[in-house]
């Protein structure tokens, strides 16, 4: 029997191990080639984002909660109304109503990404008045857990000329009530409504008839006294407190002189200076000082007046002041007047300077 074999020569056997080693080495030389195309990375990144969000997606709905179940894990432990001041100056009052409220978790989940919206309505008809809401919660409201005290103000209320002008008006008051609802990214759900008692921040209690005519009348004279009273004179600077080898803390300071424009003497005056931000109307200090011991007849003019802020600016020393005036908020003063029979009447608002005491430079309130 005749065996068709075929014997490879070692040259026909070398060639063909050369070929299998110049293939590898071109495969190795196309895939390290590929990893190295911009392309493949951007599929590849591609791939893992599409999963990180997915995987993302199936937990926030596993978590996320219905406005659903939201009303029902969600229940009033508290509540507490009343009308609260939005502006309060000597010659307008304006009032919002407020509820002030705490909230129980009955349900068996974690609620987070949570804040609550308050719609004020006339009791009669149902029409919305103005509404309110409350910033994101910090934290999620666990399983049994009572929230604090929460607090929604109306944006818009009512104004007057007094708060007890409010009083003697109040049998004309449209009743109040406020829907309360808890808001998260599901939506919306209603945890109750709320009357708005009739009772006015500082006012504490029923008020009679005779108190309200009283606090109209102190605020009646409060508009006459600042009728009366002109500032003439008004500088200001900032003046030391302490100034130490390590500290220098200087307030703010306004001195100024008083006409009395009216006709009839003046006297016993307590005078207060509210020193506040330009830029917010934050209050930075206050200043009292007792002014006209002596009476000041009709068109007298009375000696110098200081007022002087109890808190300032506190830096290493004067010069850092001057150093880092472009930081420097501007302020400005309301000055204030009242008698022993008036309530606060308003004297006019002033800018501080930004000159400071024992340093001769002076900068503008504008910065510059």
């Amino acid at each position: 029997m005749t065996e068709n074999t075929e014997q490879q020569t070692p040259a026909e056997s070398e060639n063909s191990l050369g070929e299998i080693i110049e293939k590898l080495q071109a495969d190795r030389w196309t895939w390290s080639n590929f990893y190295r195309r911009p392309k493949f990375w951007i599929a590849a990144i591609m791939v893992v984002l599409a999963f990180l969000l997915g995987r993302e997606l199936v937990r926030h709905q596993q978590e996320s909660i219905s406005s659903t179940e939201l009303g029902r894990s969600l229940e009033l432990v508290s509540t507490e109304t009343r009308w609260v001041n939005k502006e309060v100056t000597p010659y307008r009052v304006k009032i919002v109503p407020s509820v002030t409220f705490t909230v129980h978790n009955k349900g068996n989940r974690s609620i987070g990404n949570l804040k609550f919206v308050g719609i004020f309505m006339f009791a009669d008809s149902g029409e919305q008045m103005s509404d309110g809401v409350t910033p994101l919660m910090p934290g999620a409201v666990e399983p049994g857990e009572t929230t604090d005290k929460i607090t929604i103000n109306a944006l818009y209320g009512y104004s007057a000329t007094s708060k007890a002008a409010f009083l003697h008006n109040k049998d004309k008051w449209k009743p109040i009530k406020v829907r309360i609802l808890a808001q998260t990214s599901a939506g919306f759900a209603p945890l109750g409504v709320v009357p708005v008692r009739q009772v006015i921040e500082g006012i504490e209690g029923d008020i009679n008839e005779e108190e309200a005519g009283e606090m109209d009348e102190r605020m009646q004279k409060a508009l006459k006294l600042g009728e009366s009273l002109q500032v003439l004179d008004a500088e200001s600077r900032w003046e030391d407190k302490v100034v130490t080898r390590n500290q220098a803390v200087i307030v703010p300071v306004i001195r100024f002189r008083l006409k009395n424009t009216g006709d009839a003497p003046l006297h016993n005056l307590i005078l207060k200076g509210v020193f506040e931000f330009e830029e917010d109307g934050r209050q930075l200090t206050v200043g009292e000082a007792e002014a006209l011991t002596e009476p000041l007849g009709p068109g007298k003019v009375s000696d110098e007046i200081a007022l002087k802020g109890e808190f300032g600016y506190s830096a290493s020393s004067k010069a850092a002041f001057v150093h880092n005036r472009a930081d420097w908020k501007p302020v400005k003063v309301r000055v204030l007047a009242r008698s022993r029979q008036s309530g606060d009447a308003l004297l006019g608002i002033f800018p501080i300077s930004r000159e400071i005491e024992g340093v001769k430079v002076k900068y503008r309130s504008s910065g510059g």
